[in-house]
């Protein structure tokens, strides 16, 4: 490459000389010119005052030690040869290189546009025809996947013509070379990019930029294809040679997504855009407590009063802070936890204060308090606190906890949230789904239990069944029998099996492991009621066949394969049938004849 090609690359520049010049480093956060570009002879040379290393330097801006190298005599020689044997003279010459600028290939254009790839051995000072076994790439994609670390615009463009054509102008553009040469495996290089796809101006490129639109969807956070030259196959560099400035290409693609949104827009502004599950991505589910708490979700902890619950929550806490296990798995430690640095937790408690209780717990479960943060419930500012609230998310975007905890859940609904009515507390707790997404934080949400004898599972949680519904995780915390052992039971979880109930004791405030127990819920509540008789397993039974049968008509074997599944006997089973019938709530229909009939039941109505 020319000098002024070079230095067109960096930031800044100042000439002191015809052949000197200062400009910002790339590589550092350069507040002034540290940089200095001299001309050699043949050579260009660079000297970074903070001690930047060339290569990095070039790296940064999309070049190779071949561009500065200015041609060697025998580069000159080959290309010589290649045109010797063309009969044409070449008029461009293009390196590729891999994402640390180390040279792959090269492609040399000819006057009559016709293009030959290969790569050029410097030791041998030979060049090979053909790529040498190696993988094609994307045209300067070191400077590509910088441009996209940064949150700036990339371009896509059918040519190499036109990447440097949108260089000059100082934007980052890439492409994979002709209308064939794209390939989807380059769609990872443009995750979360702005991406703008500038096209030819004839049917091949108009194709080619649907299939990397395409391709690009679910990975690029944009997508945007904006036609230029309205001449016959014209491009960019034609659009810009016509007269067009930056400041018109600039307004041209504002013009275009402005026209975009309004044809993918409802009258209220909804986008129209819709996933396709083709492009969707599949995860796995993420711990913060493995099997117990899931990342990024809800999980709900319920019990009476004085079962234990805050100082459950306060050992939950401590793990997460001080980044040790927690009694829930024992010496089971998550993969994020084995720096053992621990990382910050938020809460929020309208129920007990630092100074007499809480501090004091979290250090006795072995807290790092320095992890810890929290507003005191005598603070002006504890009020706001609501999980729909502007300063609750705030915080969160503030202090980037890994867990938010609320004791009470009623403490921190929004006033005009009645917990009774159906799907209130459902879009009331939304809130704390988006921060979890947001900012890669756990919400653990404290609730009473009822007071009612005979009650389990979902029953069990006070105010609202919508609780249990949004909750991806519920822990249900009560007394044993047993003098001094309480337990956990895992009652409820949207990403696997349920984990084993822990039983435990607490002694001096801490929260000591027993052992594991399958024993759930349920038993131990029974335990403590003798009167559990027939109406509660019915009652159970019968919210169950309606829970089954919301999405609609199910069959008979299907419904009691799954209630035997729940545990719930067949004489339960079969006398909610029998209520639910006789009160008109379900009804039965048949189809087929002899051996190949089915049963069929759904709610009336």
């Amino acid at each position: 490459m020319e000098y002024p090609d070079v230095l067109s690359r960096f930031e800044s520049v100042k000439m002191s000389g015809t052949d000197k010049a200062v400009c910002k480093c790339p590589c550092h956060d350069d507040r002034k010119a540290s940089l200095s570009i001299d001309k050699s002879g043949d050579k260009i040379l660079f000297h970074c005052f903070a001690g930047c290393k060339t290569e990095d330097i070039l790296v940064k801006v999309g070049l190779t030690f071949a561009d500065i190298s200015n041609s060697t005599d025998q580069q000159k020689g080959y290309l010589e040869k290649l045109e010797a044997q063309k009969g044409e003279t070449v008029s461009a010459v293009y390196k590729y290189t891999d994402e640390s600028g180390h040279y792959l290939y090269e492609k040399i254009r000819f006057h009559d546009k016709d293009m030959t790839i290969g790569v050029y051995d410097q030791q041998k000072e030979a060049f090979s025809f053909g790529l040498q076994g190696r993988n094609r790439t994307l045209f300067h994609l070191p400077s590509l996947i910088d441009v996209i670390s940064k949150g700036s615009r990339v371009f896509y463009v059918e040519g190499e013509k036109d990447v440097l054509t949108l260089e000059k102008l100082g934007f980052a553009a890439t492409t994979a070379g002709s209308v064939n040469d794209w390939k989807p495996e380059y769609a990872p290089y443009f995750k979360g990019a702005d991406v703008v796809i500038l096209p030819d101006n004839d049917e091949p490129g108009l194709t080619l930029a649907s299939k990397v639109y395409k391709d690009l969807e679910g990975t690029a956070a944009k997508i945007l294809i904006v036609k230029t030259s309205s001449a016959p196959k014209g491009d960019v560099t034609d659009y810009i040679e016509e007269g067009h400035t930056k400041e018109d290409l600039l307004r041209l693609i504002d013009e275009t997504e402005a026209a975009v949104s309004s044809q993918n827009q409802d009258k209220n502004g909804c986008s129209l855009e819709m996933t396709t599950m083709e492009t969707a991505e599949e995860k796995s589910p993420e711990w913060l407590i493995t099997d117990y708490i899931p990342k990024r979700s809800i999980t709900a902890i319920a019990g009476d009063g004085g079962s234990g619950k805050t100082t459950v929550w306060c050992e939950i806490a401590a793990s997460i802070s001080s980044g040790k296990p927690s009694f829930l798995v024992k010496n089971l430690v998550p993969e994020s936890f084995q720096s053992g640095e621990g990382q910050r937790v938020l809460f929020f408690s309208a129920e007990d204060s630092f100074e007499y209780t809480l501090r004091r717990r979290l250090r006795k479960n072995g807290a790092n308090l320095s992890n810890i943060f929290s507003i005191d419930i005598s603070d002006d500012r504890f009020q706001h606190i609501r999980f729909d609230s502007d300063f609750l998310e705030k915080l969160v975007e503030k202090y980037r906890p890994a867990l938010l905890i609320f004791d009470p859940l009623q403490a921190f609904v929004p006033p005009n949230i009645k917990m009774g009515d159906r799907n209130a507390m459902r879009t009331c707790m939304r809130p704390l789904i988006g921060l979890g997404e947001k900012y890669d934080c756990s919400s653990l949400i404290v609730v009473h239990s009822n007071k009612q004898s005979g009650l389990w599972g979902r029953k069990r949680i006070a105010d609202s069944a919508d609780i249990w519904d949004i909750s991806r995780s519920v822990l249900m915390v009560g007394e044993t029998k047993e003098k001094g052992i309480r337990y956990i039971s895992h009652e409820k979880c949207n990403y696997g099996a349920l984990g084993d109930t822990v039983l435990f004791s607490l002694d001096n405030e801490k929260v000591t492991f027993r052992e594991y127990t399958d024993r759930k819920d349920k038993d131990f509540v029974t335990e403590f009621d003798y009167t559990v008789r027939q109406a509660p397993q019915r009652e159970e039974a019968i919210e169950f066949i309606l829970d089954f049968l919301k999405d609609g008509e199910k069959e008979v074997a299907e419904l009691d394969a799954t209630a035997n599944a729940m545990n719930i006997s067949k004489n339960a089973l079969k006398n909610a049938k029998a209520f639910l019938r006789k009160n008109q709530k379900i009804e039965d229909r048949s189809e087929g004849y002899g051996k190949n009939k089915v049963f069929f039941i759904s709610l009336t109505g």
